[in-house]
């Protein structure tokens, strides 16, 4: 009878710290955009559509942990280059969620509305080892 209940206890104890121990793992975390690819979490591809009307914005989870990501309200400055000049703008009406917790990858598509825009193109970033690198496919940038 004993070493029942010790047996029992110890198996208890074994799940409940396992428990723990991978909800933390698997926790999911909230992260801007900007933040997640200054970390290197996510490769963003942002394509501008309908001649900078909208922004289609696809973000790629780098690993296998739950990601939330989001955009919020308001305007967003991306950097795409060294210079202050070199950035592009996202503009919201509210935060843009975009759930990678069960998800490698994610396209959202937003309106525009700032003035400095990707007019059409694309422009891939992704941070590795500190440094962002930036490509650029038929991108045009500009005021509209």
């Amino acid at each position: 009878m004993k070493t029942t209940n010790v047996v029992t206890l110890v198996i208890f104890s074994f799940l409940f710290i396992g428990n723990i121990a991978f909800s933390q793992d698997h926790k999911e975390q909230k992260k801007d955009i900007k933040t997640a690819l200054s970390t290197g979490e996510i490769k963003l591809s942002i394509t501008g559509l309908e001649d900078g009307m909208k922004l289609s914005i696809k973000a790629d989870k780098k690993n296998d942990k739950p990601l939330v990501l989001y955009i919020p309200k308001g305007v967003s400055e991306l950097k795409i280059g060294s210079a202050d000049y070199q950035k592009i703008e996202i503009s919201t009406q509210q935060e843009i969620k975009i759930d990678l917790s069960k998800l490698m990858s994610q396209t959202v598509v937003v309106i525009q509305s700032s003035k400095q825009k990707l007019i059409k193109g694309t422009i891939i970033m992704e941070n590795n080892s500190g440094s962002t690198k930036y490509e650029f496919q038929n991108a045009m940038i500009g005021v509209k």
